[in-house]
């Protein structure tokens, strides 16, 4: 004990920091937070280092896609930026709502232990994805109207009759059966985890193609994929059985879209621990393990160790800022109200969705900060150390980590804890797009400035040469004209 206390008195020589005698968790982990918080004016984060290649095939790394509807576009032409054009090849994926059909598409890249042959068939899937995208041309193609009439009519007969759902999306389910393969998947796929919430209960949880389904059929799963996406009132919810002992599908609960509580799916990738937990991270999980608390689905394998993890998501983020600009053309020309019911839903509907990824980011960056002040601190303290006093140090602090209230799944390599994730989050700088407006002008338009964005990111954060032509090249801007949007159907 006596080690870890000259440690961190070494970092404070004011005396209102000087550790008492007592040997208490508390103080210690008292101790471990405020020298991290000291030494952090002292250490430079890692993400922001000059690295030779930021994508390197030895670290392995996850991404993530928040969702966004047909702002998906512009997650497609910053993913097609990070894998072929910066070759950076992912190892597994999770998405919530439009992000969960782009990583169940991706996740079908065959995997390989080469890493030359992985990223090459991740890479033929992003150019799939891209051509998916293109291929959109109206909103019809993934949902329409549920018989022909005004929107207004249907919004009556919610009023009046309590009508579950104002579109079909059948067109989606269809797209996906034909686009996604499912035996494939989890047989020659990379993992992958889709975020859907109980409308029964109000439970998220991820679901993966190998999970828990009923009679081992795995068509379940593509029902959780548009569960994913299912806006409640927009589309219909899927009813799917959340236990296999369940028959009757009147007791099967509804899965409506997981932005409704996570629209960016980073929660899995950091185990909440209450003190005294157990933090054998080395040992596969279910849905609850212990005190450290797990949102995945029976079967659904936990998070693959990773030291890098990729977010993208769909739009503007700024931390602190939680401001959400009116989209283009939604107010009165000359004035700053919009009077249309229609953008009024929608925009409600896109404010709602949007807080949910604002706190999920706020979270993501908070739990990575304070695995960054522990690392911080662990590497300040152990510096000088002799091997015997290492040993004694690493003792106490495996004791003290039994009550830090977070890990990640970058495992410190011979330790009992994590370290923080080399993060990389893409975001736009505005938004180009409602939720449910897709036009060909407008899928362009995205995913010409998604490429821009990731390439963005990669030069701040991983200081990596600029590649914008590439950029314009892959992905030309439309002309003007087109870039207007087609609305809802009427």
């Amino acid at each position: 004990m006596a080690v870890l206390q000259s440690a961190a008195l070494g970092l404070c020589q004011d005396t209102a920091c000087q550790l008492t005698e007592e040997d208490s968790l508390n103080a210690r982990a008292a101790s471990i937070l405020f020298a991290g918080i000291m030494t952090s004016t002292l250490c430079v984060s890692s993400t922001g280092a000059q690295q030779p290649e930021a994508c390197d095939p030895a670290k392995k790394r996850a991404l993530v896609l928040s969702g966004g509807g047909f702002k998906g576009a512009f997650q497609a032409g910053a993913v097609y930026h990070l894998i072929v054009h910066r070759r950076c090849d992912f190892q597994e994926f999770a998405g919530v709502s439009a992000g969960s059909l782009s990583a169940v598409f991706l996740a079908q890249a065959e995997k390989s232990e080469t890493p030359e042959a992985s990223l090459e068939n991740l890479a033929r899937r992003s150019e799939d994805l891209i051509d998916l995208w293109n291929g959109i041309k109206k909103p019809k193609q993934i949902y329409r109207k549920r018989w022909p009439g005004w929107t207004w009519a249907l919004l009556a007969r919610l009023g009046l009759f309590g009508m579950q759902n104002l579109y079909s999306f059948d067109p989606l389910l269809q797209l996906m059966k034909e686009k996604i393969d499912l035996d494939a998947l989890a047989e020659r796929g990379r993992p992958v985890r889709v975020g859907s919430v109980s409308f029964w209960d109000g439970t998220y949880r991820e679901f993966g193609p190998t999970a828990n389904y009923p009679n081992n059929d795995r068509s379940w799963f593509l029902l959780h994929v548009l569960g994913s996406a299912s806006i409640p009132v927009i589309s219909r919810m899927p009813q799917i059985p959340d236990t296999s002992s369940v028959s009757d599908p009147k007791l099967w609960p509804q899965f409506s879209d997981g932005g409704i509580r996570h629209n960016t799916p980073i929660t899995s990738y950091f185990r909440r621990c209450l003190p005294g937990a157990s933090r054998d991270l080395t040992l596969a999980t279910q849905s609850v393990l212990g005190a450290c608390t797990e949102l995945l689905w029976g079967g659904t394998p936990s998070p693959l160790p990773a030291q890098q993890l990729f977010v993208i998501v769909t739009a503007p983020y700024t931390a602190g800022q939680e401001t959400y600009p009116v989209p283009s053309g939604m107010a009165q020309p000359g004035t700053r109200q919009v009077t249309d019911g229609r953008k009024i839903l929608f925009r409600t509907l896109d404010m709602i969705l949007e807080g949910a990824y604002r706190g999920d980011l706020n979270l993501l960056l908070a739990a990575n900060d304070l695995l960054h002040w522990r690392q911080r601190y662990y590497v300040a303290s152990t510096a000088y150390l002799s091997p015997e006093k290492l040993a004694e140090f690493d003792r106490d602090f495996a004791e003290v980590n039994r009550e830090f209230p977070v890990e990640s799944y970058n495992l410190a390599p011979g330790k009992s804890w994590s370290l923080p994730y080399e993060l990389g989050l893409v975001a736009p700088d505005r938004v180009y797009t409602a939720t449910l407006d897709v036009s060909p002008g407008t899928i362009a338009e995205q995913l010409h400035y998604g490429c821009i964005a990731a390439d963005s990111m990669m030069q701040k954060t991983f200081a990596m040469v600029a590649m914008t032509e590439k950029c314009s090249q892959r992905f030309p801007l439309p002309p003007a004209k087109t870039a207007k949007s087609d609305r809802a159907p009427k």
